[in-house]
This record gives C-alpha cells, sequence and structure tokens, in this order.
C-alpha cells in the first residue's frame, strides 16, 4: 500500500514529499516494464521576473539526484515564472559534481538550457 502524498503546499513554498514521490517513480518505472523514465520536474514561481532557482529547489535537485529510484546521473527542472495571464519557461540541468579529499559533499553543478521548438 503506498502512504498518502505528505507535501505542503503553501502560496510561495512548496516542501516536497520525496518518500513518496520516489515511490511513485518506481512504482511507474516498473508498472511501465522500465520504459517510463523520470527525467526531472516543473513548478510555478508565481509573480516572479525569474525562474532562477531558490535554494529549496537546489536541495530537491540534491535529494533527487542522491535518489537510486530516480536512477539518473543528471535531471530537468523546469521553472514557469510570471504572472496569470503570461507565463515564461526556465530550464535547468543539474547533476553532482566530483567529490574530492577536501570536501566530502559533492557540488551540485547547475546550467541553464535552451528550449528548442520544432514544428
Amino acid at each position: 500500500m503506498v502512504r498518502a502524498l505528505r507535501a505542503i503546499h503553501k502560496r510561495y513554498s512548496y516542501k516536497h514529499d520525496h518518500a513518496w514521490e520516489a515511490a511513485r517513480v518506481a512504482s511507474e518505472y516498473e508498472r511501465s516494464e522500465r520504459t517510463h523514465v523520470y527525467i526531472g520536474d516543473w513548478h510555478t514561481h508565481p509573480n516572479a521576473s525569474s525562474g532562477r532557482l531558490s535554494g529549496t529547489d537546489k536541495r530537491s535537485l540534491r535529494t533527487v539526484l542522491g535518489s537510486q529510484e530516480a536512477r539518473l546521473r543528471r535531471t530537468l527542472m523546469v521553472v514557469l515564472f510570471g504572472t496569470s495571464t503570461e507565463w515564461q519557461p526556465d530550464i535547468w540541468a543539474a547533476e553532482l559534481g566530483r567529490a574530492s579529499i577536501w570536501n566530502w559533499r559533492r557540488s551540485l553543478l547547475i546550467e541553464p538550457v535552451l528550449l528548442r521548438r520544432y514544428t
């Protein structure tokens, strides 16, 4: 039995329920006979002038990249920002850097991704 989602949604913040999300990713992966894979997630920054990643966003990326259930080395995060009448996307790719003997914690490497539309 899968437990209920315990994420906390507020107007200007969101606290992930990583255990629930990881279980859903793993369940879909198995259900699809290992053909559907997780590549990232998206969320909104209402009334914002950019889709820059917040500290919460970066912590979430680090958690996802450290999760064995996600089965990936690199992940995407799409941030839709703007107003109720006009939204724009900022897309980010993230991966964990190498740990060193000077710093055991792996750095979080983030770069913008260009969205191209093909017609």
